[in-house]
């Protein structure tokens, strides 16, 4: 940290105090900093005396950032509500509910959904905003440019056969992820 610190010293040295302030916030901040030039200014004396110096260049890096956040959920898996119905079939399988999500990104990026295999078990379909049941990875398709709490919504319905699901106790999990798209 002593070397940072002189590092900084010889900045205000070479552009002034009042011109160093955005250098030392972006070294606050971890941002690498470079002066670009000495210079100096002399005002003189008298009235309304002057003297400005030029521009500093202060490089920084952003890095490709995401956030997704749950807004809302109804993600319940039934207990013992299951009936024939829900077995096999067009239209089959049971609801669990669903759940609300936000995604941000300061770049091109995708939403993903998956849900792990389980032994036993035929597994979960979701929807999109209402749409149609299926699993597909991709819940959002990729965008082209940053995303700002774009809301979308996922349902979900748990898949049951009656040659493939076997008793017993299970949990699906699903999991969200952001990604920079390809």
């Amino acid at each position: 940290m002593i070397a940072s610190i002189a590092t900084l010293r010889t900045l205000v040295n070479r552009v002034g105090a009042r011109s160093a302030r955005f250098a030392i916030a972006g070294f606050l901040l971890g941002f690498p900093l470079s002066a670009s030039r000495a210079q100096s200014c002399i005002a003189g004396n008298g009235a309304n005396k002057q003297c400005t110096i030029g521009d500093i260049n202060i490089t920084m890096s952003v890095h490709f950032t995401t956030m997704l956040e749950l807004v809302s959920s109804s993600y319940l898996l039934p207990n013992n509500d299951l009936k024939s119905t829900d077995y096999d079939g067009v239209g089959a399988g049971k609801a669990v509910g669903s759940v609300s999500v936000k995604a941000y990104a300061n770049g091109p990026t995708k939403v993903a959904l998956t849900s792990p295999a389980i032994a036993g078990h035929s597994g979960l379909a979701w929807s999109l905003n209402g749409g149609a049941f299926s699993s597909p990875a991709a819940v959002l398709p990729a965008t082209t440019t940053a995303i700002n709490g774009s809301q979308f919504t996922v349902a979900f319905k748990l898949l049951l056969s009656w040659a493939g699901d076997a008793p017993g106790t299970f949990t699906p999990t699903p999991t969200f992820s952001i990604t920079a798209a390809p």
